[in-house]
């Protein structure tokens, strides 16, 4: 009979190492000695069979762990890619949220914040509370008894005479009255707007030198205007800024205004114009920041005029137009409006001590005006 004898050590691979010797325990006897461990004493007979399962059984030991590895890194792999997912989401929905919570912040001020900057003071309220409700107010306007100053005369404005022809006659006869000397005036105030066309006409001429400089026909100079090719006077432009700009007036609705009144304008041609004017008053818009930075003393204050353009890092319309007024000189800037300014572009802090006194607000939203930063 065959007898297989296995010593079975833990080797540096990745399994069990197998030792077989035929007949005998040559290979036991050589790992005998003083160094020998307790388990290389100890001796295991199987058959080559069972040799050849286990063989098998380890390679196929060794497949599987192969395939575990390699689905453990492709569901690592998945596993990423969903938390960078997760993330991008995430940080939608943290953006959503800030601009949610800004929005909320803008309709409760507008609902309950403060309405204006002068408030009643704690006397008045008292006085209200304490007022009997038969006290007698006094009203608003012309009080009786009291002289007016009688209607205002405006002889600046130029007159039209309107002469009336119709004839007199008596109520109860019918019969005509005739003329007497002198006449009743009666002074009515009216307002007339109308647009016409200004019809410019250029005459031709020849010239009657031999210079040779001028061509065979000479035609006057066109009319001056802002931009080649503009058919709109300098009328309307000034009219349509002072109607956007000092009245506060939408352009839609000047424009239906001038509709009506038969000057039909294309709110195209209007908005084409306006970003043609803005870069003429640019050097007129420097020179008055100058003069005011270089104003010995300021007046800064934020308006109503929100600023709705999504620039980057603004949430919300909490963005206003301040005004800073000196002596000489008022310069309007977009500015954020609260919390306080914080520097952006290549705008420098100014010192405290290198700006003027400035009424109303404190040195955040007062400095990076005084730097001389581009506009």
């Amino acid at each position: 009979m065959l007898t297989t004898v296995c010593d079975f050590t833990l080797g540096p691979g990745s399994g069990p190492e197998v030792d077989v010797g035929v007949g005998g325990g040559s290979t036991a006897a050589a790992r005998q000695g003083p160094a020998a461990k307790p388990f290389n004493l100890e001796f295991v007979s199987i058959s080559r069979r069972e040799h050849v399962e286990l063989k098998l059984q380890a390679r196929q030991y060794r497949c599987l762990h192969a395939r575990a590895v390699a689905r453990l890194k492709r569901l690592q792999q998945r596993h990423d890619h969903e938390m960078a997912q997760v993330r991008e989401q995430l940080a939608a929905v943290h953006a959503e949220l800030a601009l949610a919570q800004a929005q909320n912040r803008d309709l409760r001020q507008r609902v309950f914040g403060a309405k204006t900057e002068q408030s009643r003071s704690v006397n008045a309220l008292v006085a209200d509370m304490v007022r009997p409700d038969d006290a007698p107010r006094r009203p608003r306007g012309q009080q009786p008894g009291r002289r007016g100053h009688g209607r205002t005369r405006l002889p600046q404005l130029p007159a039209v005479v309107q002469d009336t022809t119709d004839a007199t006659t008596c109520p109860r006869c019918g019969a005509a009255t005739t003329p007497a000397w002198g006449c009743e005036s009666a002074e009515v105030l009216e307002i007339e707007v109308r647009a016409y066309r200004r019809i410019v006409r250029r005459p031709r001429s020849r010239p009657t030198c031999g210079c040779g400089c001028l061509p065979g026909l000479v035609t006057a100079p066109a009319p001056e205007a802002l931009w080649p090719r503009n058919k709109l006077g300098l009328s309307i432009w000034v009219e349509l800024l002072l109607s956007k700009f000092l009245y506060g007036q939408p352009t839609a609705r000047l424009l239906q205004d001038w509709t009506e009144r038969g000057l039909p304008i294309a709110q195209g041609t209007v908005t084409e114009g306006l970003q043609r004017l803005a870069p003429l008053f640019q050097p007129m818009l420097h020179a008055c920041r100058d003069e005011v930075r270089s104003a010995p003393h300021w007046h800064a204050d934020e308006t109503r005029w929100e600023v709705f353009e999504e620039l980057p890092g603004k949430t919300g319309h909490r963005w206003h137009l301040w005004v800073f007024d000196a002596p000489r000189r008022l310069v309007s800037r977009f500015r954020e409006t609260p919390p306080a300014w914080r520097q952006t572009g290549s705008a420098q802090p100014c010192h405290p001590a290198r700006a003027p006194p400035c009424q109303r607000e404190g040195w955040g939203q007062v400095l990076p005006f005084a730097a001389a930063e581009p506009a």
